[in-house]
């Protein structure tokens, strides 16, 4: 069922007199910003204003907490679904299906927010490390509800992502490992960093799970983890 009382979001005029011509149409209610229409001229096509456009909407959405909800259309000038989704998938987007799947709206795509790298964590953060899953969606594998109801997480999803975090604000209370970051360094090169990190700093190993579906690499980085704590309580 989709949102009803959806409220005409200031935002989406704000855009359109931003860039003369466009049309976007946004409407936010509970935790939610709908974005039901987006679209700009033939002759201004192609020059990277749509993502200008969905920078703005994003940036907005973090700040605010809210989930971004849209469903792709070529109603509107696009020539093929399946480019759009591309497009959203570049901005952070889901597709509403599989694992992934969101029964309280009836949206195709969907955009969870972020904590930005600016924005200081609450005091004993938690850590999840994913380049493609979110708290619920890790719930929805293990069952350990610390995920469903815990909303002090901060996602990363890269191996940069990472150490910048925990660089910037310190040790998280926990850390959720995933194996598999797709092209670049992998979860296990996390758990090494932070192994070398807390050595420097002469810190405990914060609390940890391996929610990773890649049963070598759990493993890997659960071995890892272990010898370096069995190792520092003879230190």
């Amino acid at each position: 069922m989709r949102l009803k009382a959806l409220l005409e979001h200031a935002l989406g005029d704000k855009l359109e007199q931003q860039y003369p011509g466009s049309e976007v149409n946004l409407y936010e209610k509970d935790k939610y910003l709908t974005l039901s229409k987006i679209a700009l001229p033939k002759q201004q096509r192609g020059q990277g204003l749509g993502s200008k456009i969905m920078e703005e909407i994003c940036k907005y959405a973090d700040s605010k907490g809210l989930t971004i909800l849209l469903s792709p259309s070529t109603d509107f000038g696009a020539t093929s679904v399946q480019r759009l989704i591309s497009f959203y998938k570049q901005f952070g987007f889901t597709q509403n299906k599989g694992r992934n799947r969101d029964f309280t709206h009836s949206y195709t795509m969907f955009r969870l927010p972020k904590q930005t790298m600016n924005e200081a964590p609450k005091k004993g953060y938690w850590l999840l490390i994913d380049d493609e899953r979110q708290p619920k969606d890790v719930y929805k594998l293990s069952g350990n509800i610390d995920y469903f109801h815990n909303n002090n997480w901060v996602v990363v999803k890269s191996y940069d992502e990472f150490v910048s975090q925990i660089e910037k604000n310190g040790l998280p209370e926990r850390i959720s490992f995933d194996h598999d970051l797709g092209i670049g360094k992998s979860g296990m090169d996390c758990a090494k960093w932070l192994v070398e990190y807390c050595m420097d700093k002469h810190v405990p190993f914060p609390r940890y799970v391996v929610h990773s579906q890649n049963p070598v690499g759990k493993q890997n980085i659960i071995s890892y983890i272990t010898s370096f704590k069995n190792t520092s309580m003879h230190l």
